[in-house]
């Protein structure tokens, strides 16, 4: 497989957008997953120094997640959640992003007691962000989890039962391949492929979701690619700065060569 291979790193939220990008492309990137939040939020000024940059780099976007919770019973941290979301899915669509990633919101001290209802909090959400999307003629995904008690969506039966409940054509997957590791569960994700559209990259040693440089963890990458061989859309390295994440690049290169 010849996969775009894009970069990410929240290492680079205090750069201007155009800096940032520039930044990205000189390093040999074919592309960035634009973090909709901080100096690189996708406000009017934003959207339009991306759409200029849209044509010499690839774009995808990750909704924000500082503050955000889709799970919330909460109505105002919902509704403000839900805001936020819906203003990276319509700026994701005027620059003419792949996608949007979108976490599925978690438990807090009081939902812990009721994870069924946030469950469905966030079922609600991610209908009603997926119908948003569809108004705006693009894609979103949820992502798959670090092993971490109070987040939702870590194991494939949670992902595909999810997907399946929203029931969105438009609802797509990412696979993110370190938190997966976390979880012990890359293997029980790649039982199904096809499922995936979009894969986040980066490595760990099980124990903690660190973004490690590739080679520098324990995952067995040589293995999990291969089984991503069929797999044709983009892959971001989510890494801690650029020095690694060109490294982890070439690692990516020298696999599917």
């Amino acid at each position: 497989m010849e996969n775009p291979i894009y970069f990410a790193s929240f290492n680079m939220l205090e750069l201007k957008p155009e800096e940032m990008v520039r930044q990205v492309e000189d390093h040999g990137f074919d592309g960035v997953e634009i973090l909709a939040d901080g100096n690189h939020k996708l406000d009017q000024e934003n959207v339009g120094v991306f759409q200029e940059i849209r044509n010499d780099m690839s774009l995808s976007v990750h909704a924000p997640f500082e503050g955000v919770n889709l799970a919330s019973l909460n109505d105002e941290v919902w509704e403000e959640s839900i805001r936020k979301t819906k203003k990276a899915i319509i700026g994701a669509s005027k620059i003419n992003a792949d996608i949007t990633t979108i976490h599925p919101g978690h438990l807090t001290s009081v939902t812990t007691h009721f994870p069924d209802r946030a469950w469905r909090r966030s079922i609600r959400s991610f209908r009603r962000l997926s119908d948003i999307a569809l108004e705006h003629n693009t894609n979103i995904a949820i992502e798959n989890m670090p092993k971490m008690e109070h987040l939702f969506c870590k194991h494939p039966s949670e992902i595909e039962g999810f997907i399946e409940t929203v029931g969105r054509p438009n609802l797509k997957f990412t696979f993110d391949i370190g938190h997966a590791n976390t979880n012990d569960n890359i293997q029980g994700f790649l039982e199904k492929p096809e499922n995936i559209h979009h894969v986040h990259i980066h490595d760990n040693k099980g124990d903690y979701d660190s973004h490690l440089e590739i080679g520098d963890g324990n995952i067995d990458f040589q293995k999990t690619l291969r089984k991503l061989s069929k797999f044709n859309g983009p892959i971001v390295i989510e890494g801690r700065n650029l020095e690694e994440g060109e490294k982890s690049k070439q690692k990516i290169m020298d696999i599917n060569s």
